[in-house]
């Protein structure tokens, strides 16, 4: 966000969405970013532009994942079953997406590369269609303010992901 907009005062807020909003309406801020995933969860309707919550009107916008990339693997959803359980293993290799697998390792790898790990300000997210799977990155390293950014892509008919996060890697480190 201090990339795109470095005119705002960025300041560190927790709590649950419903807390967060009540301290916003509370404050003298002129907004919040909250993943949409979470108010749609709490029943928001975000797609309207707005919402309404304990007596106030909030507006809403959704950000680019163009511009603000998620953390690799964001919105995964992973399974650890039992080792001998063949019944949970067979039910969940049923409705595995090998796809998103594929992305998922790809972002992976892309992480291992870079050593990073969860606490690394680093955005990256792989997608396959129209026949091919492209991986984009964005790296924050502090005091610079804009990230090291590339993408690339590859047919996915024959996609190599070690070779893909290797080529997004040289692409950064260029930068």
């Amino acid at each position: 966000l201090r990339a795109l907009r470095p005119d705002l005062n960025i300041a560190d807020l927790r709590g649950n969405v419903p807390t967060r909003l009540r301290k916003l309406g509370a404050s003298n801020w002129d907004g919040i970013i909250l993943a949409c995933a979470g108010l749609e969860r709490l029943g928001f309707n975000v797609g309207i532009g707005g919402f309404p919550f304990e007596g106030h009107s909030y507006g809403c916008e959704l950000l680019s994942s163009h511009d603000f990339l998620s953390a690799g693997g964001q919105g995964i959803i992973a399974m650890q079953v039992r080792s001998g359980d063949r019944a949970t293993t067979q039910f969940l290799e049923a409705v595995s997406d090998p796809q998103t697998l594929l992305c998922l390792r790809a972002e992976r790898e892309f992480l291992r590369l870079l050593n990073g790990d969860c606490d690394s300000p680093v955005g990256v997210l792989a997608a396959i269609g129209d026949g091919s799977m492209r991986m984009s990155a964005q790296v924050f390293k502090p005091p610079a303010l804009a990230p090291l950014a590339g993408g690339v892509e590859v047919s996915a008919a024959n996609a190599n992901i070690e070779g893909l996060a290797v080529k997004l890697m040289e692409q950064i480190d260029r930068g």
